[in-house]
């Protein structure tokens, strides 16, 4: 009969197993943060350095694409994400130069350490031409799609916005989409569920639940 491992040695392995766990795949263990650790940063700036299908499965855990809305040739939403501090530290990584340090990650870290973004992806038809007349697209976006973002059964309140256009191959005359990016205080988004609700304009609401308690 086999002999049974005696505690010390379950408790060593367990540790080996779970060290390897945190080599290996550090930003797939569930905590949410609200304000991260020089570490947590460090280890959110290495697991981005690498660009495999794990990270970007990562990234993935944190958008919700939707069904388009309202009329075929209208702008609708595409998609709906959260951006928590691990996730913007991981995704700065991931988009830095070679030259990104581990230093710069921690300093554009504290730099926006009490920011939690909620980022609408909207699709605009290249038939649409109701933007036609506007320098900044973005703009009159924000006036047709509205944002709530709920935790705790509490709605939360909004910072900043911000907007950035998307161009077909760079052409500034080929508008195919907006990023809208909703800026909120960290220490108002709790780990529970949080519920994100668009409305536009043309009378169509989405939504979007994201457990952040399942998340980084």
């Amino acid at each position: 009969m086999a002999k049974a491992l005696p505690c010390s040695r379950l408790r060593g392995l367990s540790a080996v197993f779970t060290a390897a766990v945190l080599l290996l795949a550090p930003a797939l263990l569930p905590a949410y943060q609200r304000h991260l650790s020089e570490d947590d940063v460090r280890e959110a700036y290495l697991f981005g350095r690498h660009h495999n299908a794990q990270v970007t499965g990562f990234f993935d855990a944190y958008e919700k694409k939707v069904a388009h809305q309202g009329k075929p040739g209208d702008p609708s939403v595409h998609a709906i994400g959260v951006r928590t501090p691990y996730y913007a530290a991981a995704l700065r990584s991931y988009l830095g130069s070679n030259s990104y340090s581990g230093r710069q990650a921690w300093n554009d870290y504290t730099a926006a350490a009490s920011l939690f973004e909620v980022v609408v992806w909207i699709d605009i038809p290249i038939s649409y031409t109701g933007l036609a007349r506007f320098a900044d697209p973005g703009r009159p976006i924000l006036q047709m799609f509205s944002v709530r973002a709920i935790s705790e059964k509490r709605e939360i309140a909004l910072r900043k916005t911000t907007t950035f256009p998307q161009y077909l191959g760079g052409d500034s005359s080929a508008l195919t989409g907006v990023e809208l990016h909703f800026e909120y205080d960290v220490a108002d988004v709790s780990s529970s569920p949080l519920h994100i609700e668009v409305r536009s304009t043309f009378g169509a609401t989405v939504s979007a639940d994201f457990d952040l308690a399942t998340l980084r």
